[in-house]
């Protein structure tokens, strides 16, 4: 019997399930034979050709090809008798790379008129022939081609979120993520996520396209950057692994260091017996400057609290929270006097140059180029004191102790609330969009104060916008 038109499947077979996965097998076949399990059924040209008394070989399949193999895959080769005589096969033996031929019977082996005789190869990766030597007096010898595929395992693509999304506060996020895999099937693959925040988010399972989809919960999402880990595995046991970072929006608060960790310039010093900061003693004509190196926040997205104490001197000047913008910076401190050591306006006492950046005031002693006589907040860009930007006024702060502040910069707004009453609330025009640095300086004139600094602590999105 001869195959007058080979067919040659190219669709892999859909693996099982079971422990050891079978893999896809392409074989070639004709059109006018059944598929027997997963091998197409053709003689190779073994038909009796009417010699008397003479056996015939016949052997299926033509040919064995094996796709998605997970370790080794096994696949029978059929030697079939179609002659009218005993058919002896002298032999049988492989050469290529990858396959075998497993527990071969001891040759010569005989084979009765319409029996057959099943032969056995396995293969993992690689292509080989299968040669096989009878006494057929037509085709002494039959070589069956042998072509086997390793697994070649999925491949795992996140389509959400994206890398360095920033997520929104409390809003659910659909983790998306679709499978390809080369050699198998998609269908019915689970995709694990993970967060090294949160850790186990949960797993889905992917639909026929591959794609597989989980909500991740809002609610309970920790704050801050996320490496979130996506992977899945073949029914061989091959995976493949994803990881993107992501952030969580939301405030973050640190304690500044302490002693140590704070760069001091001028009359500035660590009293370390109370553990606070003096930005300045009760000298005249003195400017002092601390910054807690450690810092670096957004100019304008950030919020700052501590405890001040102003007093024990003659009644000046005042001292100012700064964000110092470390793109700009050359020192960290200005002039002594109304400069209050952040401007280095000609002006005051001293010798310093401005600050860059943003610094609001908590003036204690009125000069020409402020825009009230009473003790004030004013928001102050630059150094420049003489250009007028918000201001507002303060109650009386001197000798009466220690005192809470909370300075929030938000949307270019300022807000500052002094032991739990708001005393600016106002939106400010200029550059706040750096790198900042916090800290604190001080300055007095002819008439002089402490200037001290307790509890410093910050608090800031923990995601920056690109």
């Amino acid at each position: 019997m001869s195959c007058s038109s080979p067919l040659r499947s190219t669709a892999p077979v859909r693996r099982s399930l079971s422990t050891v996965a079978v893999a896809c097998f392409l074989l070639v076949g004709c059109s006018d034979h059944q598929v027997t399990g997963k091998v197409v059924v053709d003689d190779r040209s073994g038909t009796d050709t009417g010699a008397s008394a003479s056996g015939s070989i016949g052997v299926t399949p033509s040919g064995v090809e094996v796709a998605g193999v997970c370790g080794r895959e096994e696949a029978e080769v059929v030697l079939r008798n179609t002659g009218d005589a005993v058919l002896t096969v002298d032999g049988a033996e492989v050469d290529g790379s990858g396959w075998t031929l497993d527990a071969p019977p001891v040759w010569p082996a005989s084979i009765e008129p319409g029996e057959a005789l099943t032969l056995t190869v396995s293969g993992s990766d690689g292509e080989a022939t299968l040669w096989i030597r009878s006494d057929d007096p037509e085709q002494g010898t039959v070589g069956i081609p042998l072509v086997a595929a390793a697994n070649l395992g999925p491949e795992l693509l996140v389509e959400a979120p994206v890398a360095s999304e920033i997520l929104d506060e409390g809003a659910d996020v659909t983790l998306t993520a679709v499978v390809t895999d080369p050699d198998a099937p998609v269908d019915g693959l689970v995709v694990t996520w993970s967060s090294d925040i949160d850790g186990e988010l949960g797993t889905a399972t992917t639909d026929a396209s591959g794609r597989a989809e989980l909500v991740w919960s809002g609610s309970d999402r920790g704050v801050g950057s996320h490496v979130v880990t996506a992977a899945t595995a073949d029914v061989c046991g091959a995976t493949d692994t994803v990881d993107l970072g992501v952030c969580q929006q939301g405030d973050v608060g640190t304690a500044a260091p302490g002693y140590g960790s704070w760069q001091l310039d001028g009359d500035a010093s660590w009293d370390t017996t109370s553990d606070w900061l003096q930005l300045t003693s009760s000298a005249s004509y003195v400017a002092g400057a601390a910054f807690d190196e450690s810092t670096t926040l957004n100019g304008g997205d950030l919020s700052v609290s501590f405890d001040f104490k102003v007093g024990g001197g003659s009644g000046g000047d005042g001292f100012a929270l700064v964000a110092l913008d470390r793109d700009r910076m050359s020192g960290i401190l200005g002039r002594a006097g109304g400069c209050l050591g952040h401007s280095g306006d000609a002006g005051c006492p001293g010798e310093g140059a401005s600050l860059p950046g943003w610094a609001l005031e908590f003036d204690i002693l009125a000069n020409s180029f402020d825009p009230t006589s009473s003790d004030h907040l004013e928001v102050v860009f630059d150094g420049d004191l003489n250009t007028l930007n918000v201001w507002g006024t303060l109650p009386e702060l001197q000798d009466t102790g220690w005192h809470s502040a909370t300075v929030t910069v938000a949307d270019a707004h300022f807000t500052v609330v002094i032991d739990g009453v708001t005393y600016l609330d106002r939106d400010v025009t200029g550059d706040l969009d750096f790198p900042a640095m916090m800290g604190f300086t001080a300055g007095n004139g002819w008439r002089s104060n402490f200037h001290l600094i307790d509890n410093v602590s910050y608090s800031a999105p923990a995601c920056a916008a690109e």
